[in-house]
């Protein structure tokens, strides 16, 4: 019961999200100060996001996520520590920017994604962090539970495992 209204809070705000992309959308088109429709489009994109992680946790909430096989979850780290790397890599060089920039309106758009990168960065550490401590099924885990009943029989043959 109480998964179902916060299934229906979400589906409210996706809609909402959706409406303000549909709005920034059309009323950025005849808009020629860049810096103005740049944050509009961002804003835009963030609702867009915004959707993906509420259908995410839509997903969570609709369904038992399936357990991740050796080869998922190392291809799932691998990933995760590019991006990990790379975000370190723009935050480092952003840093080294933002002495350099004089102009106020630009350096106010440099820490603006700083921030972001910094977030992102968090971001992929917490996923990274999931990804050794909670979702972690290995193959020999699912090989011990198919045969785990099998173990008192001449049948399983521990070399193999």
């Amino acid at each position: 019961m109480k998964n179902e209204k916060i299934i229906t809070k979400i589906n409210k705000i996706i809609l909402t999200e959706n409406e303000i992309i549909e709005s920034i959308r059309e009323k950025t088109r005849d808009i020629r100060n860049l810096p103005i429709k740049t944050v509009l489009t961002g804003i835009s994109l963030d609702s867009q996001k915004h959707i993906e992680f509420y259908s995410a946790a839509l997903e969570l909430l609709q369904e038992v996520a399936p357990g991740l096989s050796e080869k998922q979850l190392e291809e799932n780290k691998n990933l995760i520590n590019f991006h990990i790397r790379e975000e370190e890599r723009l935050i480092r060089n952003l840093n080294e920017l933002i002495p350099l920039v004089e102009d106020e309106r630009v350096l106010f758009i440099i820490q603006t994604i700083l921030t972001d990168e910094h977030k992102h960065h968090k971001q992929l550490k917490s996923i990274e962090k999931m990804l050794l401590e909670n979702e972690t099924i290995t193959e020999a885990d699912y090989w011990d539970a198919a045969w785990k009943d099998f173990e008192d029989l001449d049948l399983y043959d521990k070399r193999r495992v």
